[in-house]
């Protein structure tokens, strides 16, 4: 299916990469539609003047240059509200400068369309647009943007289930709405009267959807993906405290780091992520690939946390590295309620975690599984979370009489370092 921007007759701003947008070209002579198959990643926009057609006076329309695929095409889209096609001029208002815009717009009332918004897979696809329609606040910053497949958590329909849609977030706040997939909607009783459900197109292996990728392939991280960085607060073994300096991005991985005491306070400063409501599943799968420097008192726990809560548990531990011992866990609340926390563990003995592997979480409402170089080395059937889930990573630092290690020694290094490669995340759909 082909990419089209612009409804004829009708004004909309339209997101396509971060930082640049088409905003209010004339739809009825500027409509485009990219090839079927263009890849998303290729499509750029940027201001500029339509320096092949200049106007009768001479002087040149501002618009907005739109290129797509390798081979550099690319097609000019005016700023223009009244056009004259014979002499290819301006004879109204607007073409003479960028237009401004109060926010970014998505969707019309009554009009079906697809919006790519904020990277090379991510799109808002049959929203109800009487009723889901979105403005982002003026002056969002594009780059925060993310938009992921989720279920509508927070309104349940009267036969028990939860509408499918895409949740949107911006600003490094992680303020969101959620837009359901929806042609017909009662706002009245929030229910689905037709629909509801994720679009046909096949999932890559029968059971999973990708949502959101991260490679790494930039210098600084990707906030958007990436809305929880950890800063200020000693944790609870009083062995080190969050510190976001601890973060980077560097030669195609994410970088989480561990360094000694630089303030006089004895404690170690240590980084933590995780992606909130941008990586958000219930159900679904993480791929990761990971190596962990191994000195005396340091580690990592590379997890699921429940999403946008400080409700605990769920958790569950895909990787954790306790006297550099590969370890995974599932934490569950048990019949007792709030303080009955219950775990259990299982290890993979003689895995080297200072070398590269590749870790898979696989969750379904019938089973937990983790998988080390495509082995599956832990699973459970019981205890199973069923509620909204984000993927992060920390190093940890033990302290005295910790259950994780004995403390670090004068072994170990000024800077121990946790390396991440590319993080896939898909939803689970059956």
């Amino acid at each position: 299916m082909a990419i089209v921007y612009g409804t004829n007759g009708s004004a909309e701003d339209f997101l396509v990469v971060p930082g640049t947008s088409i905003e209010g070209f004339e739809h009825n002579l500027d409509d485009l539609v990219l090839p079927a198959g263009t890849e998303l990643s290729t499509v750029t926009v940027t201001v500029d003047h339509d320096w092949a057609n200049p106007n009768a006076d001479g002087t040149y329309a501002w618009g907005q240059r739109v290129s797509w695929g390798s081979a550099g095409e690319s097609a000019f889209l005016r700023y223009s509200w009244e056009f004259d096609p014979a002499t290819d001029a301006d004879v109204a208002s607007g073409g003479t400068t960028p237009p401004t815009t109060s926010g970014i717009i998505y969707g019309q009332p009554g009009v079906a369309e697809d919006f790519t918004v904020a990277g090379s897979a991510v799109a808002i696809e049959g929203f109800e647009h009487g009723v889901d329609d979105l403005v982002l606040p003026a002056g969002t910053d594009p780059s925060t943007i993310s938009v992921v497949a989720d279920q509508d958590w927070a309104h349940q329909n009267p036969d028990g289930s939860y509408a499918w849609g895409q949740r949107v977030s911006w600003g490094d706040a992680g303020e969101n709405v959620f837009l359901r997939y929806s042609w017909e909607f009662d706002p009245a009783t929030d229910a689905e009267v037709a629909g509801g459900t994720p679009p046909t197109d096949p999932p890559p292996d029968g059971q999973f959807r990708e949502i959101l990728t991260d490679d790494f392939d930039g210098t600084t991280l990707d906030r958007s993906i990436w809305q929880n960085v950890y800063g200020g607060g000693t944790y609870w073994n009083n062995a080190f405290e969050w510190d976001p300096s601890q973060v980077n991005v560097a030669d195609g991985n994410l970088v989480v780091s561990m360094s000694r005491d630089t303030d006089g306070d004895g404690l170690w400063q240590v980084g933590g992520l995780n992606m909130e409501y941008a990586g958000s599943i219930t159900y679904g799968r993480v791929e990761f690939t990971a190596r962990v420097e191994e000195e005396q008192g340091t580690g990592t726990a590379i997890l699921m946390w429940p999403t946008g809560s400080t409700q605990w548990p769920p958790e569950i531990d895909i990787l954790e590295t306790p006297n550099t011992t590969a370890m995974h866990t599932l934490h569950w609340q048990g019949p007792n309620g709030n303080g009955d926390n219950q775990s259990d563990s299982q290890f993979s003995n003689g895995l080297d975690t200072s070398q590269w592997h590749t870790y898979r979480m696989d969750w379904t409402p019938q089973e937990l599984g983790i998988y080390v170089d495509g082995q599956k080395v832990a699973s459970w059937t019981d205890h199973i979370p069923d509620s909204p889930m984000s993927f992060g990573v920390m190093g940890y630092v033990a302290g005295q009489n910790d259950w994780f290690d004995a403390p670090p020694d004068a072994s170990t290094p000024d800077q121990v370092n946790i390396y991440l490669g590319k993080v896939t995340v898909s939803e689970w759909i059956g």
